[in-house]
This record gives C-alpha cells, structure tokens and sequence, in this order.
C-alpha cells in the first residue's frame, strides 16, 4: 500500500512543477502586474459616462476608464487644450508637443501628478508647465467625475471646464448609480453544479475522472474568458492588461499541455487546473455584489464565466481528490 501511495504521489511531481513553474513565470513579470492582479477593480456600483462631444470640441476624444477610475483625453495635434483643476487654475495642457502638467497646480498636486517644490495657492499664478507624455494623450484620477449624488437621485451630471484653442469649453456627463443584481439566480446555480459533482461522488465513481477532466477545462476556458474580459474592458489598467491576458493565456496552455501529455496524472492535472481556474473566479466574485461590471463582456457573460470558472474549478478539484480517494 505503501509502494502504490509512493506512485500516486510521484506523477503529482512533474504536473506540478509543470504548472507552478508557469505560474512563477507569470508572477515574474513586470512587477506592476502583480499589483493589479490583487487590486483590480472588477466591479463598482457607479459609472461615468460622457456626453457626446460638440462641434467645439471636434479633435478631441474622451473616454472613462472605469477599472483605475481615469478620465483618458487623446487630443488632435492640430488643436490646444488645457484642463482647469479644482480652482480654475491651469492644471493640463494638450498640445502637438504633448501632453503637459502645470507643476503650480493644486490640482495635480492632490493627484499626485506632481510635488510639492513649486506649488502655489494662487490659483492665477504663471503656469510652469512639465511634460508628461510626448503625445497628447493622457489619462488621470478626477474626482469630479464622482460628484456626490443628491439623496434620492440615481444620476446626476458632472462637468470639466476646458480652453479648448483659447475658448472656454466644457466636458461633461452623467454619474449614475447601478442596482445590485439579485444574488439568488447566481447561488442556485452555484448549487446545481456543486451538487451535480456531488452525486458522481456518491452515485458514479467511475465517472470521477473524466467528470474531473472535463470540469478542468471548462473552468479553465471560462478563467481565461473571465481574465480576458477584464483586460479589455479596463479592469487591469492600460500598462497591466495584456500582461494579465499573457498569464493567464500560459497557465492555460500549460495545463492543456499536461492534460494532452501525461494520460496517467491527468486527475491529478484536473485537480490542480481547477484550484487557479477557481482562485481566477474568486478574484471576480464582486462582479455578484455590485452593479457595474469592468469588462467587455456583457455583464451576464462576465458574471457567467466568472461563476462557471469559480464553481467548476471547485468541482474539478472535488472529483479528482474524491478519485484519488476511491483508488486507495
């Protein structure tokens, strides 16, 4: 009994060492995608939209990046902006030269953007303008497109005054709050597949190895659909998304891999495919509690692959730790 339990544990090695050396190689990437993956804002019960822009502010384009909160400006060369801050005071200039921050800016010293040596408190003093980015295009945290909603109201609006080639402009839009899905549907089907394996458990162990084979790699398919979801809809930030879309995309391929290749530890491949598809799922779990979901899935997708990969993985792992059990 002994000598079987020794076999059993050794073809765990190589399917192990498989995959957690394609996790390490994906936790050391640049280290910002490591932060994001355990900050990602994945779901929020509020959203920012932008109204449709006037002729006046043709060349300009303008979009909310819900996952890091950011407004994004991408300006035209042709045409010269400048963002006014929190006292109307002179905070970013879009120009064909760039993109630059007013260093005596309040404004961008409350977001960070600069420091504290040439700050001023007047807000009408000579900008001192600092180059952000060579193009003029940026993205940053605005407060105002989170203005306080009265009591009683789902909506309100939200307003950025701008100089757009030496006339005031405006952009604005609407701030709107989200009702929280209904929890109910979502528990019932978690149930229904943790029970589904439940029964083959109890009632057909000879199907424990291909049920668990075949959970891995729906939840595996529905991780990686949840994570690429989240990476294009904004939920990962603009430096970190395809970083994430690359991990995720090698865990996948690995555990492929070892499924097609080592036939003899495939219940153990199965087991542990299904605990990172259900950790990927974990990671999600607040897409159930909060109206808006960051991803560009539709949000009943999103919440469906996300269920499918949490749920799944667990029932893969159930089933494979149930066969390994049944072998003793």
């Amino acid at each position: 009994m002994q000598l079987s339990a020794c076999r059993r544990a050794s073809r765990l090695v190589l399917p192990a060492t498989v995959l957690l050396t394609a996790l390490g190689a994906c936790l050391g990437l640049p280290s910002t995608a490591q932060a994001h993956s355990g900050s990602a804002v994945v779901a929020l019960d509020y959203r920012a939209t932008i109204a449709p822009l006037g002729p006046g502010l043709r060349g300009i384009v303008a979009s909310v990046q819900d996952g890091d909160r950011k407004l994004r400006l991408a300006v035209d060369r042709s045409r010269t902006v400048e963002v006014l801050g929190d006292a109307g005071e002179p905070f970013l200039r879009f120009s064909r030269h760039g993109a630059f921050v007013n260093e005596r800016s309040q404004t961008a010293l409350a977001n960070r953007l600069v420091g504290s040596a040439l700050l001023t408190l007047d807000p009408h003093a000579r900008p001192s303008w600092k180059l952000l980015a060579s193009s003029p295009t940026f993205a940053w945290h605005d407060h105002r497109l989170a203005p306080p909603l009265p009591s009683g109201l789902g909506s309100t609006s939200w307003s950025i005054p701008l100089v757009v080639d030496g006339t005031p402009r405006r952009l604005g839009g609407e701030f709107t709050r989200f009702h929280r899905p209904a929890l109910w549907p979502w528990a019932l089907a978690a149930l229904a597949i943790l029970g589904a394996a439940t029964a083959v458990m109890v009632a057909w162990r000879s199907l424990e190895r291909p049920a668990a084979v075949i959970w891995a790699v729906v939840a595996t398919a529905a991780a990686l659909v949840t994570v690429t979801g989240f990476a294009l809809g904004g939920a990962y930030g603009q430096r970190t998304r395809y970083t994430e879309l690359g991990a995720a995309l090698v865990l996948a391929l690995a555990g492929t891999a070892c499924l097609l290749f080592l036939r003899r530890s495939r219940t153990a491949v199965a087991g542990i495919l299904g605990a990172l598809a259900a950790v990927a799922g974990l990671g999600a779990v607040s897409v159930f509690f909060h109206g808006v979901v960051v991803s560009a899935l539709p949000a009943l997708a999103a919440r469906t692959t996300a269920l499918v990969a949490l749920c799944g993985g667990i029932a893969a792992v159930m089933l494979s730790l149930g066969e390994a059990g049944h072998r003793r």
